[in-house]
């Protein structure tokens, strides 16, 4: 259903702060002052076309960047490759987009040996350094994070020691042409509420399981949460919406975790690093109840902390609900509903596949709400927000994809959210949420005996 708004003036300034891709420190210092590279200029995007051809709409990922192809390959020869005093060298690669307000890579070719850093910056943001051993996958992809400005440098360091040559091919870079994540600002409606205000009392493990999700060629983002499965194995389980899939290759898509204030309404206050993780491999699916159930393929680092909820597929639920999201992209909200939740459809009338809240007490939903998962009082899961009217000023109602509606639904077994959540079928249908680190821990421990 279509958002009444336009987000003409959507997002503010991303700073260095706002996210930390997993990385560690390096031994490299940045060339920033290199002149002899070349610029590569992605072709001329005009910002407010690129909005004005938006329809935003509550059941579709909120796009905040426009994915260019390109075609810039690594090779010993480049003329881009800087030889340095002490027998390293560097492979240096500019890349501008005029009006960008943000720019990030995606590589369909990734490989580095031991030894080697990369590194993305601009005037105002760096990230790295990258090495082997957190950023190859079997896959052989990868991406960055966006980093603001109009021009970014993607440097590839080698030390004289390191006499393998990296495999690099970056094949999209991402016009970012709205700001995303204001620290200081709100992007959201004003009734919206930050989960370190009182609302948030009672739901601080559930809101560290709440991230954004950056989808379809990493120019779109909804919500989603970590969620635990019965055989409390540390599973990196992540649900979402179903379109906020792109229904496509996602395994260079991104998840951030721990975007949010840590003083309520405080538009000074510190906030959260956003933590990333990359790559996701989509497990279950099912249109019709809306969801989507990943895999996030990095292991999650234990300082993030994340919380992997409880759900329930249970028919009966809870009173009250709540729903942690981020509105716009904006830092991390919650919202309360006092009365009971009602079977509705989306598209799959006349079965209900759904829960409808009908008007929220405190708070609201927005586009980037998408993906969000609502909370019965037992702090745990029954479903995935689909999409809706509720807004600021217009208290309408939303939709969710019922977790009891998705248990045994799909196309074949193995895409069936209950084959990941139940995988030794024990019959269950609801479990509580627990720590990802000590999950973990307690998995090794057990396969250890």
């Amino acid at each position: 259903m279509k958002y009444q708004r336009l987000l003409a003036v959507l997002l503010g300034v991303l700073t260095t702060s706002t996210l930390a891709q997993v990385s560690s420190s390096g031994q490299h210092r940045l060339l920033r002052n290199a002149v002899s590279t070349k610029v590569f200029s992605l072709p001329p995007l005009s910002n407010d076309a690129l909005v004005a051809a938006e329809v935003e709409e509550k059941d579709a990922p909120l796009q905040f960047g426009k994915a260019v192809d390109v075609d810039i390959l690594f090779a010993p020869e480049d003329d881009n490759v800087i030889r340095l005093d002490d027998g390293g060298w560097v492979w240096r690669t500019v890349i501008r987009s005029d009006e960008a307000v943000s720019l990030n890579l995606i590589f369909d070719n990734w490989w580095i040996p031991d030894g080697a850093e990369a590194y993305v910056y601009s005037d105002e943001q760096t990230i790295g350094a990258f090495k082997a051993y957190t950023s190859n996958k079997e896959t052989g992809y990868f991406a960055t994070v966006p980093v603001v400005g109009n021009e970014i440098v993607f440097e590839y360091f080698s030390p004289s020691e390191v006499k393998e040559m990296p495999k690099l091919h970056i094949s999209k870079v991402v016009h970012g042409y709205k700001r995303l994540f204001d620290n200081h600002k709100s992007s959201s409606g004003s009734c919206n509420i930050d989960v370190a205000c009182k609302d948030g009392t009672g739901w601080h493990d559930q809101a560290r399981s709440v991230a954004v999700i950056l989808t379809d060629n990493n120019q779109k983002y909804c919500t989603g949460a970590m969620v635990n499965n019965l055989r409390q194995d540390g599973k990196q389980y992540f649900l979402t919406a179903n379109h906020c899939t792109g229904w496509n290759d996602m395994k260079t898509h991104l998840v951030m975790f721990n975007y949010e204030r840590t003083a309520c309404g405080d538009g000074n206050s510190e906030f959260s690093t956003s933590d990333t993780a990359h790559g996701l491999n989509l497990l279950a699916t099912y249109r019709s109840s809306d969801f989507a159930l990943l895999e996030v393929m990095e292991p999650i680092p234990d300082d993030y902390q994340v919380f992997l909820s409880g759900w329930s597929a249970e028919e009966s639920t809870e009173a009250p609900y709540v729903t942690i999201h981020h509105p716009s992209g904006d830092l991390k909200k919650i919202s309360h509903f006092d009365g009971d939740v009602q079977p509705a459809c989306w598209s799959e009338c006349p079965q209900n596949m759904h829960w409808e809240v009908e008007r929220w007490t405190t708070g609201t939903t927005e586009p980037g709400s998408s993906g969000s998962p609502l909370f019965e009082s037992t702090g745990r899961i029954i479903g995935q927000l689909h999409g809706g009217v509720a807004s600021c000023w217009y208290k309408g109602y939303d939709r969710y994809g019922a977790i009891k509606s998705s248990w045994d639904a799909a196309a074949s077994e193995d895409q069936m959210i209950k084959t990941w959540l139940d995988p030794d079928n024990t019959g269950k249908k609801h479990v509580d949420g627990g720590e990802l680190a000590a999950l973990k821990k307690s998995t090794i421990r057990r396969e250890e005996l």
